[in-house]
C-alpha cells in the first residue's frame, strides 16, 4: 500500500514540473512578442517624425532682402503742450515760447502747499520717567475734543510722607511752687542744666501745669506722641511718674525709675493720638513716686511722630505718529475754572522734564514744542507748581489739549508734453532754461520712464538743484543720457518732463519756463530685412556677415509668420568691406544668403 502510494505521489510531481515549464515558455513568448512591437512602433514613428520634419524644412522657404548701413542723425523736439500739476495756474506766454532760449517766458504761480493740523491728544497711559503717577483725571477724553465746556478735572492725590515732630515746653504755672525753679520761665524747653531747670527733694511733690508749644499743624494723620523728660535723681533710684492733660481730663501715663545721670525717659500718651487739636492744648505735670533723693528735671518736651499731609499732581499725556518735521508746531491747552495753586506744564525731552508753561489759566495757552517735538511720539505732563508740604488739595479743569503743527511752503508744478520719433536712439540730451521769482526755491527736474511707468527719481532722467538765491535769475539745467535713452518715450514717440519748485514760505511765488529742448541722436549701425516666403513660421536664430577676412556670428531670435518681412537693426554690427555676404539660419537648419559686391 506504501509503494503505491510513493509511487503515485512521483507520478504527480512530474506532471506539476512538466506544467511549470510550459507556462515559463509562454510567458517568455509573450514578452518577446511585445518588445517585438514596441520596437516596430517606435522606428514606425520615428521614420514618420523625420519625414515630416524633412516635409516642413522643403516648405520654408526665406530670403534676406535688403542689408544697409544706418548713420546716426540727431533730432531737436520742442514742447507742445503742458499739464497744470495739482493748484498751480497759468499766468502768461504760450508753448510756443518754450522753442528758443531768448527771455520769452511761459509763467505759471503757485500754489500754498504747507499742512495744518490740530491734532488732540492720543492717551494718558505714558510713563516715559518711570515715576507713578500722582492725581487723578475726572474724564480724559474731555480733553481729546472741544473746546466745548466739557472739562477733565485734574485732581491733587494725598503722597503724605512720614515726619516727626519735637514739641518743647513753652510756659509754666508758676502759681504751683512744690519745685524750685531756677533761672526763667518756660524752665523746660532746652537742655541747659544750670540755666533753666526745676528740682525737688522727698515730699512726694507735684509739679505745676507745663504747657507744649504749638504743633502748628493742621492734617496728617498721627502714628506716635511720646512725652520725654530729661532728668536724673541723686541719691536712691526712685521712680518719677507724669501725668497729661489731653484737653478735657488728666490721664496718668506712670512712672519710670530716675536714673543717676543725666538721661531722657520717655512715656507713651496714647491719650493725645487722635487730633492735632489735642496735641497743640496738651500739658504734663511731673510726680515724684518716693521721697527718697534729690529731683532734678532739665527739659520736656513731646515727640509727634505723624505722616505730613502733601498734595500733588504729576500727570502725564501723549500723543502717537504725531507729524514732528513741520516748520510750526505749538501746543494748545485751553483751560476752565482754576484753583488757587498754579499748575504747570512740561515737555519730555527723552531724558528729563523741560518747562513749557508755569500757569494754566482759563481760555487758550499757546505755546512752541518744536525744540522737544523730534519723534513721532510726544509727552507732557501735569505738575502742581507746591509739591512740598502743600496741606491743601486742588484742581483744575482742562478742556482740550492738542497739537497745532502747520508749515508755511508754496510749490508750483507743471508737466511738459512733446513729441520724436521711434528710430533706436544711442542718445538723449534734455535742457530746461527757467527762473524763479523768488531765490532758494528746491527745483526737482523729472522725465518720465515709460519702461517703469514712472518719473525718474534718481539718475538718468532727473535732476534736482537750489535755485540761485536772486530772484528771476536765468538758470539752464541739461542731462546726456546714453543707457537706454528710448526708455523716456512712449511707443508713439511722446514724451514728459515734469518741473516743480517748492519753498518754505509765506510769499507766493511765479515760475518762468524759457526754453524747454529734448535732442535725440539716432543709432549708427545695421538694419536687415528678412522675408517668410514660405507656408510656415520661421524662427530665424543666427546671422552671419563674411568676406574675405571677416568672420563673424550673432545670435539672434526672430518670428517671422508666413508671408511676414521685417527690418532687424543692430548697433553693434558695421559692414565690412565689399565683397560680403551676409548669411541667415533658421532653426529648421534652413539658409538664407545675400552676397553684396
Amino acid at each position: 500500500m506504501t509503494e503505491s502510494l510513493d509511487v503515485s505521489l512521483g507520478l504527480s510531481m512530474q506532471r506539476i514540473r512538466r506544467d511549470k515549464r510550459g507556462l515559463s515558455n509562454i510567458i517568455v513568448v509573450a514578452l518577446g512578442l511585445v518588445i517585438i512591437v514596441t520596437i516596430v512602433v517606435n522606428v514606425f514613428l520615428w521614420n514618420y517624425e523625420m519625414n515630416q520634419l524633412d516635409y516642413d524644412r522643403l516648405k520654408e522657404d526665406i530670403a534676406v532682402v535688403n542689408v544697409s548701413s544706418v548713420t546716426g542723425e540727431n533730432w531737436t523736439c520742442n514742447s507742445s503742450g503742458y499739464t497744470l500739476g495739482r493748484s498751480t495756474s497759468w499766468l502768461s506766454g504760450a508753448v510756443s515760447d518754450l522753442a528758443l532760449n531768448d527771455g520769452a517766458y511761459m509763467t505759471f504761480r503757485s500754489y500754498s502747499s504747507g499742512t495744518d493740523t490740530s491734532d488732540f491728544v492720543d492717551n494718558n497711559l505714558a510713563d516715559v520717567d518711570s515715576y507713578s503717577g500722582k492725581g487723578t483725571h475726572s474724564n480724559f477724553t474731555a480733553q481729546q475734543y472741544g473746546p466745548d465746556l466739557i472739562y477733565d478735572t485734574l485732581t491733587e492725590e494725598n503722597m503724605g510722607e512720614s515726619d516727626s515732630l519735637l514739641l518743647y515746653v513753652d510756659a509754666d504755672d508758676e502759681t504751683r511752687v512744690d519745685w524750685v525753679r531756677v533761672g526763667a520761665n518756660p524752665y523746660l524747653d532746652a537742655i541747659d542744666y544750670n540755666t533753666n531747670y526745676v528740682s525737688v527733694s522727698g515730699n512726694n511733690e507735684l509739679v505745676g501745669d507745663f504747657g507744649f508749644a504749638n504743633s502748628g499743624k493742621s492734617s496728617g494723620s498721627i502714628n506716635s506722641v511720646v512725652v520725654q523728660i530729661y532728668a536724673k535723681q541723686s541719691g536712691a533710684n526712685n521712680p518719677l511718674g507724669i501725668f497729661v492733660w489731653d484737653g478735657s481730663s488728666w490721664t496718668s501715663l506712670g512712672n519710670i525709675v530716675t536714673p543717676n545721670s543725666w538721661s531722657w525717659m520717655n512715656w507713651t500718651a496714647t491719650t493725645l493720638l487722635n487730633t492735632w487739636a489735642k496735641i497743640d492744648g496738651a500739658k504734663i505735670y511731673i510726680v515724684t513716686a518716693s521721697g527718697a533723693g534729690t529731683y532734678e528735671v532739665d527739659c520736656a518736651r513731646l515727640k509727634v511722630d505723624y505722616v505730613a499731609s502733601n498734595y500733588m499732581l504729576d500727570l502725564e499725556v501723549q500723543w502717537t505718529n504725531i507729524d514732528y518735521d513741520e516748520s510750526n508746531e505749538y501746543l494748545c491747552i485751553y483751560g476752565g475754572t482754576m484753583d488757587a495753586e498754579n499748575i504747570t506744564v512740561e515737555a519730555w525731552n527723552s531724558s528729563a522734564w523741560k518747562p513749557l508753561l508755569t500757569d494754566l489759566s482759563s481760555g487758550w495757552k499757546n505755546i512752541s514744542v518744536s525744540s522737544y517735538l523730534t519723534t513721532s511720539n510726544f509727552t507732557i505732563r501735569f505738575k502742581g507748581a507746591n509739591e512740598t508740604s502743600d496741606t491743601t488739595q486742588d484742581n483744575w479743569n482742562i478742556d482740550s489739549t492738542m497739537l497745532h503743527i502747520w508749515s508755511d511752503e508754496y510749490t508750483s508744478e507743471v508737466e511738459f508734453l512733446g513729441s520724436s520719433n521711434t528710430e533706436n536712439w544711442s542718445q538723449l540730451n534734455w535742457t530746461v532754461d527757467s527762473a524763479w521769482t523768488i531765490g532758494s526755491v528746491t527745483v526737482t527736474l523729472q522725465l518720465f520712464n515709460y519702461v517703469n511707468g514712472s518719473y525718474s527719481t534718481s539718475g538718468d532722467g532727473y535732476i534736482v538743484y537750489t535755485s540761485d538765491n536772486t530772484p528771476s535769475n536765468d538758470e539752464k539745467k541739461n542731462q546726456t543720457i546714453t543707457v537706454n535713452p528710448t526708455h523716456h518715450r512712449n511707443a508713439s514717440g511722446h514724451w514728459k518732463i515734469r518741473i516743480k519748485g517748492i519753498k518754505a514760505t509765506d510769499t507766493q511765488f511765479d515760475f518762468k519756463a524759457d526754453w524747454i529742448n529734448f535732442i535725440v541722436v539716432e543709432d549708427a549701425g545695421t538694419t536687415f530685412t528678412f522675408e517668410n516666403k514660405g507656408s510656415l513660421t520661421t524662427h530665424l536664430v543666427s546671422l552671419w556677415v563674411n568676406n574675405s577676412t571677416h568672420h563673424q556670428r550673432y545670435d539672434i531670435s526672430i518670428i517671422l509668420n508666413a508671408g511676414d518681412t521685417e527690418s532687424y537693426f543692430r548697433s553693434d554690427i558695421s559692414l565690412p568691406n565689399k565683397p560680403y555676404t551676409v548669411k541667415v539660419v533658421t532653426e529648421r537648419g534652413n539658409i538664407a544668403i545675400r552676397s553684396e559686391s
